[in-house]
């Protein structure tokens, strides 16, 4: 049984639509009124949401928009596919298909047949966002994503993907040495056509059971993502993984402020250096200017030396910010991590830091954080 609804449409359409989903003998479940609000489709439990575009097809595609990355239901949108771009528009705003609801019968059953067996074998997922951010430039945000990723991987009940958004020229694919696989351009070009088992088949499976989606590396000094891109790639990856990791680097144009907003958690990276931590009250004020709650933020100290200045308690009070979290300053560890193309956690599972992005991870998500001590000056 696949709940359907139908949202901005009519008695007439909602009639025809039935009609078409009888012919092909597909079971129709709860199918709320059609003039009721978003929130009280998903009340319902729908899982295939049509959206009327036959009349107005930009505020369809807002409204489409506003909804596919913040749902599991698949958009189905119905208007003119031969209007030039308006499929393309569709897709870009989350929807599977653009179909003329009667010029497109036949392909419409065909089409709702397709989904009908996707959302009845998907599995639901926790779908948890993560955006990792940095106050500046080289504070380590790509090794912060990179080995939280792998600590949430290490979970066997996890499915979890680390993905490159720096606007500023994402590393990621130099970080664990990939010379093959897709990249964020490869899955854009396809978002609309893809379920669970072919976006797992486009991204890079690391043996630590890692998922990975790097940006081209020819592309390295550009802009490949843009705003537009951001909701209906969230959308697809939501519906495909348990934990999304975004590297977002440390640039906050409109794409990364978009994914910032797309996020269940945002771990904010400096270190111990006047003009990063400068930046980083400004970001911070930035955070919460765009709603973002207290317990979605997380401040992490990477690199942190108990014995410089100024220490942990020196910048909580600067940052206004309790709760700071410190990443051991293990050089060794990381640099030979970037050598070998691997995570810290995997290079290095015993050091100092690994041992910190575990304790992070647990922080993140309000787990028990074990302390060890390993001496006086690496205490907490």
């Amino acid at each position: 049984m696949v709940r359907y609804g139908l949202l901005g449409g009519t008695s007439v359409l909602e009639a025809h639509l039935r009609q078409a989903l009888a012919q092909v003998a597909v079971p129709v479940g709860a199918w709320p009124d059609h003039y009721a609000p978003v929130h009280v489709i998903e009340e319902v439990g729908t899982q295939l949401l049509f959206v009327n575009g036959t009349r107005d097809f930009e505020d369809a595609l807002r409204v489409a928009r506003s909804i596919a990355p913040h749902t599991r239901m698949e958009l189905v949108m119905l208007g003119d596919a031969d209007v030039k771009d308006n499929l393309l528009a569709a897709m870009r705003a989350g929807c599977r298909e653009l179909l003329h609801p009667y010029r497109d019968a036949a392909r419409l059953a065909e089409v709702v047949t397709e989904l009908a067996e996707r959302v009845v074998g998907q599995g639901e997922g926790s779908a948890e966002v993560i955006a990792v951010t940095g106050s500046r430039g080289g504070v380590g945000v790509t090794t912060v994503a990179l080995g939280l990723a792998h600590v949430i991987a290490q979970e066997k009940r996890n499915a979890a993907v680390v993905v490159d958004l720096d606007q500023a020229g994402g590393d990621l694919i130099s970080a664990i040495n990939l010379r093959t696989g897709y990249t964020t351009h490869d899955l854009l070009a396809n978002l609309s056509r893809l379920d669970v088992n072919k976006v797992r088949g486009a991204v890079v499976r690391k043996e630590s059971g890692l998922w990975v989606l790097p940006q081209p590396e020819e592309d390295i000094d550009t802009t490949t993502v843009t705003e537009q891109d951001i909701a209906p790639l969230m959308g697809v990856l939501r519906r495909t993984f348990t934990h999304v990791i975004v590297d977002s680097g440390s640039a906050m144009a409109d794409a990364g402020r978009a994914v910032l907003a797309e996020a269940s958690h945002v771990v904010l990276v400096t270190d111990q250096e006047i003009v990063s931590l400068r930046t980083a009250v400004r970001r911070l004020k930035l955070l919460t200017d765009m709603g973002l709650e207290r317990d979605q933020l997380h401040i992490v100290l990477n690199r942190y030396n108990p014995r410089r200045k100024p220490d942990r308690d020196e910048i909580t009070a600067q940052l206004k910010a309790p709760g700071i979290w410190t990443l051991a300053n293990d050089y060794d560890a990381v640099n030979g991590a970037l050598n070998e193309g691997l995570s810290v956690v995997e290079h290095a599972p015993r050091s100092e830091v690994s041992d910190d992005l575990r304790g992070l991870k647990a922080k993140i998500f309000g787990e028990k954080v074990e302390k060890k001590t390993r001496g006086w000056w690496l205490s907490r």
